[in-house]
């Protein structure tokens, strides 16, 4: 009876599975009495699928934009805020020493630290920033809410009266040296409202180079495009901010999940402009374990779903953007989603249905056949994005496990516009950066809804097979290898952590004092 408990406490018995449930239910009765609704669906979702793949397939063939700078007048005065919650104090005390080797004088660092139950994980980060001098300082607040923008607002009264910019560094974000010094050059231009880097990563290797170029088929295609189309958004970290400009738009929103996107938004809409720089000025850690992971894309996709939500009407009819603009921000805000869930869950209730005699109409073959057409275009034309994206910077065998990785995760990525279409408040979840252990019940209960539809879809496509339904079996295994590769990105992360803990330990190791 306890080992029976213990397997049922895997189960994942959240409200998305339940919604999940029902949406099945909701299907199969819409299949049987109601096609023509389901049939609108599917049409839709293709239509949807067809319009961002060639978008995307476009957007690969943009050339980086060239910036032309004006030169400085002056250092501006950057306050660099660092927001921390229950960080590593290893990985937090070196960061900040990364900070204090700028080659620019005009700044101070000052770190946030917010809802950390033990004393243990941030004294040690106070004491640091004490000893460091007066450039740094330290805030450590109990019951803080607001998620990451709560705590960037926190602090906004406590800067010096002589900042001119704000930048936000993550907490494991590793910063070059030039770091503030090359985003200085970009402010000569009184419009520009803020500077977004790309995201880079520290903890890579070859074998898991995957993880890697998918975050990176973001930087290219998306925030390449929007410094073209003029409609560029903030990414989190390695973000500078001109103060005025935050001021007019009220500083960062802290009932967003995605205070950076939302941000930028707001900032472009009293028409200050962002500015994508494609250069690496600071490398960070990738998430280590699939529950980590899997909840930072969530928090990705259902938060910039949650800004477009919050500013559809602005986007649509605000008659100073251009259509190109319009595209550009639709496209980044839905850059961590696809909609491919109806058709894939179409395809699996109508096998489903199939293999119980269910009686068959030309209107059903037809979502069916419309279904599967939706799928294979969704694949043909993302693998291609990654393709022409990412052929200049790395060989087609790692191209093929970055596609895989973002393939991996269509059940978060499908699934994000159905619980923001359910739901309107979100709980922003950190990407824990403690290194644990990654055991086969965690994989079981961090990926069971990926797992069990593709089990369930070779186990159908097997009947579907001897049943001479090849063309279903076809398409049923395609289902189960897509949903399966869940289990090729939690091989890629377990091989991230082993690079995390190297890294770890060369600075346990290093000379320099953390």
């Amino acid at each position: 009876m306890n080992k029976l408990k213990k397997y049922i406490s895997l189960l994942p018995l959240t409200k998305d599975s339940i919604v999940l449930v029902l949406l099945i239910i909701l299907i199969a009765i819409g299949l049987s009495y109601l096609p023509w609704i389901v049939f609108g669906v599917v049409v839709a979702s293709f239509l949807i699928i067809l319009a961002r793949g060639l978008l995307q397939f476009h957007y690969g063939f943009y050339k980086v934009k060239r910036l032309f700078l004006k030169k400085p007048s002056k250092e501006k005065y950057i306050s660099v805020h660092v927001p921390s919650c229950n960080e590593p104090p290893e990985l937090l005390k070196n960061t900040i020493l990364k900070l204090s080797c700028q080659n620019y004088s005009n700044y101070e660092v000052i770190v946030i630290d917010n809802n950390t139950k033990n004393p243990d994980t941030w004294e040690p980060v106070a004491l640091y920033c004490k000893i460091l001098g007066k450039k740094f300082r330290f805030y450590h607040v109990e019951n803080l809410e607001g998620f990451k923008a709560g705590a960037l607002n926190y602090i906004k009264d406590k800067i010096n009266p002589k900042t001119e910019c704000i930048a936000v560094v993550d907490a494991d974000y590793e910063v070059t040296k030039n770091f503030l010094k090359e985003a200085n050059k970009y402010f000569s231009d009184e419009k520009i409202g803020f500077v977004q880097f790309p995201q880079a990563y520290r903890n890579v290797t070859q074998e898991n180079v995957g993880l890697e170029l998918e975050y990176r088929h973001f930087f290219l295609t998306y925030m390449n495009m929007a410094n073209n189309f003029n409609c560029v958004t903030a990414t989190g970290t390695l973000s500078v901010f001109r103060v005025e400009a935050l001021r007019k738009v009220g500083f960062f929103n802290d009932e967003s999940i995605t205070e950076d996107c939302d941000i930028g938004v707001r900032l472009n809409k009293v028409e200050y402009k962002g500015l994508y720089v494609p250069k690496i000025v600071g490398k960070g850690l990738m998430p280590y374990n699939l529950d980590s992971y899997k909840k930072q894309k969530s928090r990705w996709a259902i938060g910039n779903l949650q800004v477009l939500k919050n500013n559809l009407l602005y986007i649509l009819f605000d008659s100073n953007m251009t259509i190109k603009q319009k595209i550009g921000l639709f496209s980044q805000l839905t850059a961590w989603v696809n909609f491919t869930f109806f058709p894939m869950l179409i395809i699996i209730i109508a096998s489903v249905l199939k293999t119980i005699n269910y009686q068959y109409y030309p209107m059903m073959r037809l979502i069916v056949s419309l279904s599967a057409v939706s799928l294979f275009a969704f694949l043909m034309l993302k693998f291609l994005s990654f393709y022409i994206t990412l052929k200049n910077y790395s060989s087609i065998s790692s191209i093929i496990k970055a596609f895989c990785i973002h393939i991996g995760l269509s059940g978060i990525y499908s699934f994000a516009p159905i619980r923001i279409f359910l739901k309107t408040s979100f709980v922003f979840e950190r990407t824990n950066k403690f290194l644990r252990i990654n055991n086969v019940t965690g994989i079981i209960k961090n990926a069971f809804i990926e797992i069990s539809i593709g089990l369930g879809s070779i186990l159908l496509a097997l009947y579907h097979f001897f049943e001479s339904n090849y063309t279903y079996a076809g398409v049923l295994i395609l289902l189960g290898t897509i949903y399966g590769l869940i289990l090729y990105v939690n091989k890629e992360l377990l091989i991230t952590k082993q690079a995390s803990e190297y890294l770890f330990k060369v600075r346990k190791t290093s000379k320099i004092s953390l």
